[in-house]
């Protein structure tokens, strides 16, 4: 019983240091927060952020690590169930991201951490074109990373509009928007697939 309080109890504090964290990532870069301001908005110690995280910076990436396992668990169910289809994929991420809007909101602007975008992006990018290779789809490892380039940067355009403008499309409705532009990109492309 006094295992499970204590667990509580260091799940709320980590919670509260988060929480207060994102608050102030809305207002500047990770750079420039300090642990003092942290602790001060959070009614908590030093020792106590201390005790979870050396600084600012290493709090951004546990939480980041934190959701590229999530990101990356995903991924990896859609790759294994052959049944379930990219835009299938593509909506299940879209609602985590819509759950987590707050979170992702900062992440993507500029006062997240633009290699966390970019840690998404190289993964997905190995998975979708040997997924596409698997699938019967043509093309040299170059004509197919220019192609996923396009598709990817796109997307992650319209999820940053998306998300700047706080989701005021559903889930349902983005994952539709982008995946019809990304549908009509790629059938252009394989109906040209001699491009280069």
């Amino acid at each position: 019983m006094e295992k499970e309080k204590i667990d509580r109890r260091v799940r709320y504090t980590k919670m509260i240091i988060k929480d207060t964290f994102f608050e102030l990532l809305k207002e500047k870069p990770v750079t420039k927060i300090t642990v003092t301001e942290i602790c001060a908005a959070a009614d908590i110690n030093r020792g106590t952020f201390y005790k979870y995280y050396s600084d600012p910076l290493d709090l951004l990436k546990k939480i980041e690590d934190e959701i590229f396992k999530e990101v990356l668990e995903a991924t990896h169910k859609y790759f294994q169930a052959q049944e379930q289809t990219v835009y299938e994929f593509s909506l299940h991420l879209f609602k985590y991201l819509e759950a987590n809007v707050n979170i992702f909101k900062i992440l993507f602007s500029e006062n997240g951490d633009s290699n966390f975008v970019r840690k998404v992006y190289y993964v997905m990018q190995d998975k979708v074109i040997s997924e596409w290779k698997k699938r019967g789809i043509q093309g040299d490892k170059k004509t197919l990373d220019y192609v996923f380039c396009f598709v990817a940067n796109g997307s992650i355009s319209v999820i940053q509009k998306w998300l700047e403008n706080d989701v005021q499309e559903s889930a349902a409705e983005i994952t539709a928007f982008i995946h019809n532009i990304g549908e009509s990109g790629f059938l252009y492309f394989m109906d040209h697939s001699n491009i280069f």
